[in-house]
């Protein structure tokens, strides 16, 4: 709920998860085999549905693309919590375009939060402007690794 308010604005969140079973260990010892097989895992909780409810609004159903993947990044935030929480671990937090459908105030407030965190490598097209000179910025492009250097905005007609 802390996460969501922090990147959703809302202040009444509730997140619920409908789990498809009742022991995930047995169900992930019996597809054993065929996830090797098909190297994917078959069952667990990313086939399980994510309810995100904030103020009283179903984000999924009621909510605005943004506030939709606001609400994404804070559910993939708070279980970097729980983790840090449960074991004392500080993983790295892996992030695809995770500025892409937030607004201005949305992508600084998420800008402000991951750099808050201890290593966090994100995936984007275009950085925004508000990272900090303590984050390393590097552009992949062809298999090279070098600096990023922002493109200049284009000449207006």
């Amino acid at each position: 709920a802390r996460r969501i308010a922090e990147l959703t604005g809302f202040g009444n969140a509730d997140i619920a998860v409908d789990l498809r079973g009742d022991d995930l260990s047995d169900a992930l010892a019996s597809a054993w085999d065929t996830d090797v097989r098909r190297g994917s895992t078959t069952v667990g909780a990313h086939l399980d549905d994510v309810s995100l409810v904030a103020d009283g609004r179903d984000m999924r159903r009621r909510g605005s693309t943004g506030e939709q993947r606001a609400a994404l990044l804070a559910w993939s935030l708070a279980t970097y919590d729980a983790i840090v929480d449960a074991t004392g671990v500080t993983p790295v937090v892996i992030l695809d375009e995770p500025w892409s459908e937030l607004d201005r105030s949305r992508r600084e407030q998420l800008t402000r939060t991951i750099e808050g965190l201890p290593q966090v490598i994100a995936s984007t097209t275009e950085p925004p402007s508000s990272l900090s000179a303590a984050a390393n910025v590097i552009s992949v492009s062809y298999g090279q690794i070098t600096p990023w250097i922002p493109t200049p905005p284009s000449p207006q007609p």
